[in-house]
C-alpha cells in the first residue's frame, strides 16, 4: 500500500487519482481537493471499474481489479470529460 498527501489542487488531485489507477494494489490519497472536478474524475474511474473509498479527507483506491464500465456515468462526469476533451 502507498500513502500520499495531496496538496489542495484539483489538477494534482486528478493526476494522483490517475496514477493511483495505474498502480498495483491500494493507494491512499490524504487531503485530496474536494471539488466537482475531482468528484467527476473519481466517478469516471468508478465507472471504469476502479474501486474507490471516498471519505472526508481521504480517497483509498484499489487498482487491482478494473473492469469495463460498472455503471453509466452521471451528467456531471460526462460534462467534465467532454469539457476537457474539447479543450
Amino acid at each position: 500500500m502507498a500513502v500520499f498527501e495531496v496538496p489542495g489542487s484539483k489538477s494534482i488531485t486528478a493526476r494522483a487519482l490517475f496514477l493511483a489507477a495505474a498502480a498495483r494494489g491500494t493507494t491512499v490519497l490524504n487531503k485530496p481537493l474536494d471539488s466537482d472536478d475531482t468528484a467527476g474524475f473519481a466517478e469516471g474511474l468508478t465507472a471504469l471499474g476502479y474501486r474507490l473509498d471516498r471519505r472526508r479527507r481521504e480517497i483509498s483506491q484499489n487498482a487491482t481489479s478494473a473492469t469495463m464500465p460498472a455503471a453509466p456515468m452521471s451528467s456531471v462526469c460526462q460534462r467534465w470529460l467532454l469539457g476537457r476533451a474539447s479543450a
